[in-house]
């Protein structure tokens, strides 16, 4: 038995249809309940999950940027993603179906909504490939990852020296995000663009997020 379950879906009635079926499915032995994103990743950063369900009233494209972020949090490596929808977005659909273990048409019946959860519980044990695709996606994707490491150091979890600098663990931080992105090895003008980043970050402790966005674009130019 799996041992605890997010869902998220700002709708009551939604919310509680969900917690009540994955209840009866017998699969989670605790779920809890985010009534909107922003409590969503405040768990999502606190607790590790078996599994996490987004409910059939969030956009698909806000659903997608949700588990890209939730992603990236170290301690939801092994959770399953599932996202019940009513979306009629092909486009968005197909997105939604790379970034998740399984997706659920609502509505769904009983033996269509377990089965769907068991399969998704069994894939998310294999290994999952790197992230691919567009370039917007890609961007997304490293966005949600330096949001989360700038979140990090705000919590303590990752740290700046005395100067502002990244310490060595938080620019290994910041240097994974890049690579799990590319299929090749970073080379040298890649170092100077982490480097950009990684400055970028000090000036967040200095001065604020505007002037330091300024800043990394002039550094930028420079390339």
């Amino acid at each position: 038995m799996q041992n605890r379950a997010l869902i998220v879906e700002s709708h009551l009635l939604s919310r509680r249809e969900l917690v009540h079926d994955l209840a009866s499915a017998g699969v989670v032995g605790e779920i809890i309940e985010a009534e909107s994103i922003q409590n969503g990743l405040e768990t999502i950063h606190r607790e590790p999950l078996s599994a996490c369900f987004l409910g059939p009233k969030l956009q698909s494209s806000t659903a997608l940027g949700f588990i890209t972020e939730a992603r990236s949090v170290p301690i939801q490596r092994e959770c399953t993603f599932v996202v019940v929808s009513k979306e009629k977005d092909a486009l968005s659909r197909s997105e939604l179906s790379r970034a998740v273990d399984a997706t659920i048409s609502y509505p769904y019946t009983k033996d269509t909504f377990c089965n769907a959860v068991a399969d998704a519980l069994l894939r998310s044990q294999q290994p999952r490939p790197r992230i691919g695709g567009s370039p917007e996606r890609l961007i997304f994707s490293l966005a949600a990852d330096l949001r989360a490491i700038a979140r990090q150091i705000t919590e303590g979890r990752l740290k700046l020296d005395r100067s502002g600098a990244p310490t060595v663990e938080t620019a290994l931080a910041i240097r994974t995000a890049f690579e799990k992105l590319a299929p090749l090895p970073i080379q040298a003008r890649d170092d100077f663009f982490i480097r950009a980043v990684s400055a970028w970050f000090t000036d967040r402790s200095r001065t604020t997020g505007e002037r330091a966005c300024q800043m990394l674009r002039t550094r930028l130019l420079e390339m």
